[in-house]
């Protein structure tokens, strides 16, 4: 395996008597299987390289440096700005550090990376909450909040996030009625939210978007591509 992969399935999601749900962290050696609500839970904190170097894209660091992709990818390539590249990929990326570092010493304000972003992820299954908030507490890069219910999305009011993860598919409310609310309220306008979930048809994607969602991820979804659009959110 080239990195660590979050795998998510649930089959017949219509009846409720016969669910089953995958979770793996290849190289975290992080296992969660449940099959008819007996739930079998196997972690080992290992990490990989990979996990402790996730970094911003080239995107990102062109965004937050004021200049174009090409730009940043030839700083990395000539070595002015300390990067590595993903194996089996031509894709780059920056550590928080360095970039933190590289900015300070060519005069680039560093303001939008000094202070941890606020994540509030919304997912009534509590494994796969605990699972978020470990692919996010990797980076460094956020200050986290995980709640079960729609309904205790409400506490943004109070926490102010620059990202809600926000799975579809709640017991007490659905996740667009619950999009609609923080849309409604004019001091979360400029809250990000990103719709999760793998019940969800691509032709719903439109609408989605539609009903006031920023972006979209279909389970089951890859570590890095999850965290790579909560980070394109979060820094935009």
């Amino acid at each position: 395996m080239k990195g660590a992969k979050l795998l998510f399935v649930r089959l017949s999601p219509n009846r409720a008597d016969f669910s089953i749900f995958f979770v793996f962290e290849v190289l975290s050696s992080l296992v969660f299987l449940s099959i008819n609500g007996k739930e079998i839970y196997q972690a080992r904190a290992e990490m990989s390289e990979m996990d402790t170097k996730r970094g911003f894209t080239t995107g990102q660091v062109a965004e937050l440096c004021h200049v174009t992709i090409p730009t940043v990818i030839k700083w990395i390539d000539t070595g002015r700005l300390n990067g590595f590249k993903i194996p089996g990929s031509k894709s780059r990326r920056v550590t928080r550090e360095h970039l933190v570092e590289f900015m300070a010493a060519n005069g680039i304000p560093t303001d939008r990376l000094q202070t941890k972003k606020k994540l509030l992820i919304v997912d009534d299954d509590k494994h796969i909450l605990e699972l978020l908030k470990t692919v996010f507490e990797k980076s460094g890069d956020y200050e986290i909040r995980a709640v079960g219910r729609g309904f205790d999305a409400g506490l943004a009011k109070e926490y102010q996030p620059d990202v809600i993860l926000l799975d579809i598919m709640l017991p007490d409310i659905d996740g667009r009625q619950v999009c609609s609310y923080i849309r409604e309220d004019p001091e979360l306008s400029s809250v990000k939210i990103m719709a999760v979930s793998g019940y969800v048809s691509k032709g719903d994607i439109a609408e989605l978007k539609g009903k006031g969602f920023d972006d979209y991820l279909e389970k089951p979804f890859d570590n890095d591509v999850l965290v790579e659009k909560v980070q394109s959110l979060a820094f935009s």
